[in-house]
């Protein structure tokens, strides 16, 4: 009984919260109608295409030389750095995105 009356205060506490947290972009004054079609949206897409490429390639590349030389590493090293690097290109190749206009 007491879990139905919880539901029914929550209820309305979460419609107000996603009320405001969703807004018609029509409303808001100065917003992109697609923001999806944004400069910054193509910077981004070019980045994280180029840096899946770059990281495929790194990660090919180090797991062969892990291989070859006999290397013995942790898991969780090897996955860190997959992501680092990631991260890196991605932000290095957005940049450079930025400045080439």
């Amino acid at each position: 009984m007491g879990g139905i009356a919880i539901a029914i205060t929550m209820v309305w506490v979460c419609t107000g919260l996603a009320w405001a947290l969703i807004v018609d972009r029509d409303t808001v004054r100065g917003a992109m109608k697609n923001p999806e079609q944004s400069v910054e949206s193509v910077w981004f897409d070019r980045a994280a295409s180029g840096a899946f490429s770059d990281t495929l390639m790194t990660t090919g590349l180090g797991t062969a030389a892990i291989v070859f030389a006999r290397i013995d590493i942790s898991a969780t090293v090897a996955l860190s750095a997959v992501i680092l690097i990631a991260m890196a290109s991605c932000a290095v190749r957005y940049v450079i995105q930025q400045r080439q206009g």
